[in-house]
């Protein structure tokens, strides 16, 4: 290995969806996006800093274990055009 590289730290261990992290993302954007709270988020993500400064494209976070009916009916919702406050 050069001298002054470090090796990638290891994406934690996950066992359900998983989200890329896009240019201009933010806990609540990504939270929002994904039907999960931003306290789930950084709770599952232990490498989020509390004020989720440190997300980096192409970061990859664990969203958690399988999908929560409440997200799979957001997302229905959406694709039929419903719109929901």
């Amino acid at each position: 290995m050069p001298a002054n590289t470090f090796p990638s730290a290891a994406a934690p261990a996950c066992d359900g969806e998983t989200y890329t992290v896009q240019g201009g993302d933010w806990c609540v954007t990504i939270s929002q996006a994904q039907g999960i709270s931003v306290a789930e988020l950084q709770a599952r993500n232990p490498s989020i800093n509390a004020d989720c400064t440190n997300l980096e494209p192409g970061q990859t976070l664990c969203l958690g274990g399988g999908e929560l009916p409440c997200r799979a009916a957001v997302r229905a919702l959406g694709a039929l055009g419903a719109h929901y406050h």
